[in-house]
């Protein structure tokens, strides 16, 4: 994560992005990958009221995946929820392709745990009170987006964005994976996801020739983040991070008894029983046999209380309000606003657009046009997660 811009370099790189300087200033630069980078920007629209957001900037002509950008804007701007990251707008100008998102100052889940962990240290990462607290956060996120039959299926640690509150509150993000399906548990076939937190289903399609249901998917790799919360280790993963030596590790792992994987295959750590129960149900290779969502919330680790919760307990009370509080109402965008968005889309794989101006699109509001103005070292437990993964099995 970069230092601070000064004023000149943030009016530069605004500049650059053919972006106006009254509207929007360059704070610092967030980070950088395949796709573009991410920048923390202050939105000084006034009927924002100077807000920080996040944008993500590519240059025209980088979209390598055009279905993967569309699918993850049309998706995500559906989602109106107070642990889903939220969509502001989508801007097109001659030289850049943006998205102006929500900024979660607390960073990723992945590197608050790895500030927990202790290099070789056989305790967890977390106190069960306190993962309780994120992952109940994690699991309104993924039953609200299943609730509007959209599986996320990249659900990882790098993927859960946090405030900056303490206890922190849960921003879910990255949908460019994501799948909806018109109805309840629509098999998939692509093998899509991350090694670490793929379920073997996902990971061994010549044993699945029928597909795999994304729900399921998900409901594992929640079950790997909660064990990595805990343990501040992946319970599968290796250190090569591919498909193979994954889905090996697993099969491995369930020699035996598949239903209880504590002991030889993950240690007696000191863990309560009712956590270790869910481990096991939300880890089950059987998919029939896994544990639902609905299951989760009820389980008894779910609904216990520890004497180190009270100060977590009245956190998740104060999130739980402010989501009655939300607009609950998402809308659907309705065909003409979906070919708007798929020709802003298409037009952003274009080198070069008209100069002077700027392709501006509100979820859910309509396309408007207007004149663009001139002017780690991580500890050794917890290795990297390695990048999403995408393979073509069949056509879905």
């Amino acid at each position: 994560m970069g230092g601070c811009l000064g004023r000149e370099k943030a009016d530069e790189k605004v500049s650059e992005l053919g972006l106006p300087t009254e509207r929007f200033m360059a704070v610092k630069k967030l980070g950088s990958g395949a796709e573009g980078e991410l920048y923390l920007m202050r939105d000084k629209t006034r009927d924002v009221g100077d807000r920080l957001v996040a944008l993500k900037m590519m240059k025209r002509g980088s979209l390598v995946d055009e279905a993967r950008v569309l699918r993850e804007i049309m998706l995500q701007s559906t989602l109106n929820h107070i642990h889903v990251v939220k969509l502001y707008q989508v801007l097109l100008t001659d030289s850049h392709f943006c998205i102006v998102m929500e900024y979660a100052p607390g960073g990723d889940l992945f590197r608050y745990i790895t500030k927990k962990v202790k290099p070789l240290s056989k305790y967890q990462a977390m106190s069960e009170g306190e993962a309780r607290f994120i992952f109940k956060q994690i699991l309104s996120a993924v039953d609200y987006c299943h609730r509007r039959h959209i599986a996320h299926r990249d659900l990882k640690l790098a993927n859960i964005l946090l405030d900056d509150h303490t206890p922190p509150r849960v921003k879910v993000c990255d949908f460019g994976l994501s799948r909806s399906y018109d109805y309840e548990h629509e098999n998939c076939y692509t093998i899509v996801g991350t090694p670490a937190y793929m379920s073997p289903e996902v990971l061994d399609p010549k044993h699945n020739p029928d597909g795999y249901d994304p729900v399921k998917a998900d409901i594992w790799s929640a079950g790997v983040i909660l064990y990595a919360m805990l343990r501040g280790r992946f319970p599968f993963d290796t250190h090569e991070g591919n498909l193979k030596a994954v889905l090996r590790n697993i099969q491995a792992a369930h020699q035996g008894d598949p239903r209880h994987l504590w002991g030889k295959a993950w240690g007696n750590a000191d863990l309560s029983s009712e956590v270790k129960d869910l481990l096991d149900r939300m880890l089950d290779v059987d998919t029939d046999c896994r544990i639902t969502i609905a299951e989760i919330m009820e389980h008894d680790w779910m609904t216990m209380e520890l004497r180190e919760d009270g100060v977590f307990r009245r956190a998740q009370e104060y999130a739980e309000e402010a989501q009655d509080k939300w607009n609950k109402v998402s809308d659907v965008m309705d065909q003409s606003k979906q070919q708007r968005l798929r020709k802003l889309v298409h037009e952003a794989m274009i080198d070069h657009g008209h100069p002077g101006e700027i392709l501006e699109w509100h979820p859910p509001t309509s396309l408007r046009v207007r004149t663009a103005h001139s002017s780690a070292h991580l500890p050794s437990l917890l290795v990297s997660e390695h990048h999403s993964y995408t393979k073509e099995n069949a056509a879905e």
